[in-house]
């Protein structure tokens, strides 16, 4: 009877454990934010079938064009990454451009200053050119022994006489000379001498210059064989001293220089007729 009653009394025991009730929440004892955040946790079961079920149809019923959307959208994206790369492509050729040119200047530049320490250390070493010589030193040279003893002390770097001192020794070596080479050489030396020099030859000179020249035209019009070169050369150095130096009236009438040079009007060489011409039309002037 005891074991009966004991088990009657668990029985009874987890019957009333099965009914027993929650407390019921009242909203005296509960704040008014408590209550409004558990409803809001709380999900609506109709607005959220609806949610799904709409949700469903507009997938279903619109698939076409939300896939249209999508592969609108992703070639948008690829559009514009092509754009990105090739802006980034040509900032980068840009870039190498940039940096070519600055390299190659770089590299001339750097070059140009190595061949000019190298022009200037192979300057160090080279041996310069002797000077070219002077008119004095080629006169003399042309002039030969023993004329260029006699030359070498009245002559100034510019192959002319030197000085007024100088004029008589020019006139005495003038006087006896018979080459003709030697008498070229002379009228050369008279070209290069200063105008004021000139002048002071040409009152003792004159006598000389105008014999040397009745020579010459003997030698080119009376002669059976053709007039030798030097002959024509002494000819127009002549003439071209005589254009140099200022003539006057007197000397032409005391050496009958305007009669003389008559008959090279009718030379063969063009130069000494438009010369011989000149100097004719200039003296009748005076």
């Amino acid at each position: 009877q005891e074991q009966e009653q004991e088990q009657e009394e668990k029985q009874e025991q987890k019957e009333n454990d099965t009914n027993t009730v929650l407390p019921r929440i009242s909203l005296s004892n509960m704040d008014a934010s408590i209550y409004e955040s558990i409803l809001t946790q709380i999900p609506d079961p109709s607005y959220s079938a609806a949610n799904t079920i709409h949700s469903s149809t507009t997938t279903t019923e619109n698939g076409k064009t939300l896939d249209q959307d999508n592969l609108n959208n992703s070639d948008q994206t690829i559009q514009s990454v092509n754009r990105k790369t090739q802006n980034r492509s040509t900032r980068n050729s840009s870039t190498q451009q940039q940096s070519a040119i600055s390299s190659s200047f770089q590299s001339k530049k750097r070059n140009s200053s190595v061949l000019d320490e190298m022009k200037g250390n192979v300057a160090e070493y080279v041996i310069k050119p002797p000077p070219l010589p002077t008119k004095k030193v080629q006169f003399l040279q042309a002039a030969g022994s023993p004329l260029d003893k006699k030359l070498s002390t009245i002559l100034e770097d510019t192959g002319g006489i030197s000085n007024f001192n100088n004029v008589p020794k020019f006139l005495a070596i003038m006087h006896p000379e018979q080459r003709l080479v030697s008498r070229c050489l002379l009228l050369q030396i008279l070209l290069h001498t200063r105008a004021d020099l000139r002048a002071l030859f040409l009152k003792k000179g004159l006598p000389i210059l105008t014999k040397w020249l009745e020579e010459g035209i003997e030698n080119t019009f009376n002669s059976d064989q053709n007039c030798p070169p030097k002959t024509e050369d002494t000819i127009l150095f002549i003439l071209k001293v005589l254009q140099s130096v200022p003539i006057t009236l007197d000397m032409l009438q005391e050496t009958s220089l305007g009669l003389k040079i008559r008959p090279l009007k009718k030379h063969s060489s063009e130069d000494i007729r438009n010369r011989t011409s000149s100097l004719i039309s200039n003296w009748k002037a005076k």
